[in-house]
């Protein structure tokens, strides 16, 4: 018989100790299309060039799955992280667990996600809400492209600058400075943080050589970046309303 292992499984509504959290153990699954049968609901697996309008998969060849679009679901199962050769996660109008806190601190993605630290190519999550990423969220070797649009998240961990980032996309949160870190980045070339009402400064920019793009559109800066020597285009609110483009 095959456990699942889900947020559902180790949180009730009281905030439960991480010292007690259940590990999780992958070599329960002999291969991918294990995982997928733990989950707590179906997923489909798709051909090239079929999309669903619930959660689906591709596979690369048989037992490998290297894109899960999870999508109208209200847990996110801790064996998604055992999906090995999984490189694209998408995670859209959904739950990263099925009951409801109030408590900001209960919204942080799963740790866990470094078991994909040599997979994962791309993250996108929107609509979904998660106000903080763990610091091992900076393991993932791989991940190019991150997007977080509209989920809640209010800062970034200082890990963040560890990542080979091209592209983040963090609009319509809660975000008000980024991390020193950031700036590390040396791959870093475009960054969208549109709808940041709170975010004042881009400072922690400055002197990375690599940036092209930014857009802070409807935020609230009043430090700009400065030494960005390959910068092509940015448009940025010094004020709510008031935009600049560089």
């Amino acid at each position: 018989m095959i456990a699942t292992q889900s947020f559902k499984d180790m949180h009730s509504n009281e905030e439960i100790p991480s010292e007690t959290r259940v590990p999780l153990d992958c070599s329960l699954y002999d291969d991918d299309y294990d995982v997928l049968a733990s989950f707590p609901f179906h997923v489909n697996i798709q051909s090239d060039g079929v999309h669903s309008s619930t959660t689906y998969a591709y596979q690369e060849t048989e037992y490998q799955i290297y894109m899960l679009v999870i999508e109208n679901e209200n847990v996110l199962p801790l064996t998604v992280f055992c999906l090995k050769h999984l490189k694209y996660f998408n995670m859209i109008n959904s739950s990263i667990f099925p009951y409801f806190s109030d408590n900001d601190a209960d919204f942080q993605f799963p740790p866990e996600i470094e078991y994909l630290s040599s997979s994962l190519t791309t993250v996108y999550i929107e609509n979904t809400k998660v106000t903080q990423l763990p610091e091992n969220f900076g393991k993932l070797k791989n991940l190019s492209s991150f997007e977080m649009r509209n989920t809640g998240l209010i800062n970034l961990p200082d890990a963040i600058g560890n990542l080979p980032l091209n592209f983040l996309r963090l609009d319509k949160n809660n975000l008000v400075s980024l991390p020193q870190t950031i700036s590390n980045i040396g791959s870093l070339n475009m960054l969208i943080l549109d709808d940041n009402l709170r975010l004042h400064s881009l400072q922690s920019l400055n002197g990375n050589r690599n940036m092209q793009y930014i857009m802070a559109r409807n935020c609230s800066i009043d430090r700009l970046p400065y030494n960005l020597p390959n910068l092509i285009s940015a448009t940025i609110c010094l004020i709510p309303r008031n935009c600049i483009q560089l």
